[in-house]
């Protein structure tokens, strides 16, 4: 039985009455983890597009051969429509359709499949690490082909109702001032998790490229960059772009090329495994003038703290300036002073001329 949703209502009330009522999607659900088995049982759901966004309409449940319809549905170009189904709290979209009078009616063949926990079979088929040094900043930009072998959405295990389960993390250091994914699921998929950039996307079956730029802050001229490996590795490569490449130094063997910009190491088609530490030592980093205007700060400051210094040390007091040739300084302090120079008294009485 199809469950209207109050969203359908409007759209049949924002349409006139020759185009209502009459459109129908009908299809299939198979089991992709079974050969295309059809499956039973399962939920359907229909999604409609309104304001921008799809709001589900209906739901329906597949027969015991596999096959779902939604009817009396308004016929209206500029409604999209998006099937899916629901297998194991998995939600497999199908196609975005359109109704119209030429064609009301639409056939499609929705695909679910069953699920893993246990163990992780996710592998890194190809690895592909730039970083690019400038003066203050480290631009790491990576590109990982992630490939699930098996026939069955990976899903992770363990999490919480306040936390689904982990499905990948991102081993790279977690220094970043800003983190760029080139796709904006993977942005809105990952976060930080126990301390560990992590996500918990289902990985359905087949490879899938995840790409992201981190930017790195750097006031040091020589910089180690340690990174763990996501999961069993087939083919590791780093390239590493600054002006004095040669002071480069990386855990892998170096690829002879033949450009002098760059210095390329690689794991050399062996396969690496999972936590994997990959190191980098970058020497002679180009530093931010901010670096150097404070150290020449600090330098002017330690020359004019030692400049007041000596100037203490060699000049007179003043009452080394007053001292005229001759006299002790003694003397001329009491002389400044004014007072009269002591008499002392004789023993014997005066003699008179």
């Amino acid at each position: 039985m199809i469950l209207i949703h109050l969203a359908l209502a409007a759209c049949l009330l924002a349409t006139d009455e020759s185009a209502a009522g009459d459109g129908e999607i009908c299809g299939l659900v198979v089991n992709l983890s079974e050969d295309e088995a059809p499956a039973p049982g399962i939920e359907v759901i229909l999604r409609v597009r309104l304001d921008g966004e799809f709001v589900a309409v209906a739901a329906v449940q597949s027969d015991r051969e596999g096959r779902f319809a939604f009817a009396e549905l308004p016929v209206e170009e500029d409604l999209v429509y998006l099937p899916g189904a629901n297998l194991d709290g998995i939600h497999y979209p199908g196609p975005r359709l359109r109704l119209d009078r030429h064609h009301p009616t639409a056939m499609v063949k929705l695909a679910v499949r069953e699920t893993i926990n246990a163990p992780n079979p996710l592998v890194i088929r190809r690895h592909e690490i730039v970083i690019q040094a400038e003066a203050g900043a480290l631009h790491v930009t990576e590109a990982l082909l992630v490939d699930n072998p098996t026939q069955r959405t990976f899903v992770g295990r363990g999490g919480s109702d306040e936390q689904p389960p982990v499905t990948f993390v991102l081993g790279i250091p977690l220094d970043f001032e800003r983190l760029t994914f080139e796709q904006e699921f993977f942005g809105r998929n990952f976060a930080m998790v126990d301390g560990r950039l992590a996500t918990s996307i289902p990985w359905e079956p087949g490879p899938r490229w995840l790409r992201f730029t981190a930017t790195v802050r750097n006031e040091q001229s020589v910089r180690r960059w340690q990174r763990r490996l996501d999961g069993p590795c087939e083919d590791l490569r780093v390239r590493v772009r600054q002006e004095n490449h040669d002071q480069v130094r990386c855990n892998l063997a170096e690829l002879l090329t033949d450009t002098a910009e760059e210095r390329v190491f690689s794991s050399g088609g062996k396969t690496l495994a999972a936590d994997h530490i990959l190191e980098v030592e970058l020497g002679a980093l180009p530093l931010p003038w901010m670096s150097y205007a404070r150290w020449l700060a600090l330098l002017l400051l330690a020359g004019s703290i030692a400049g007041v210094g000596i100037a203490l040390r060699t000049r007179p007091t003043q009452d080394q300036a007053d001292v005229s040739p001759g006299t002790t300084a003694a003397g001329c302090s009491s002389q400044r002073r004014g007072k009269r120079p002591r008499v002392r008294p004789s023993s014997s009485p005066a003699r008179m001329p």
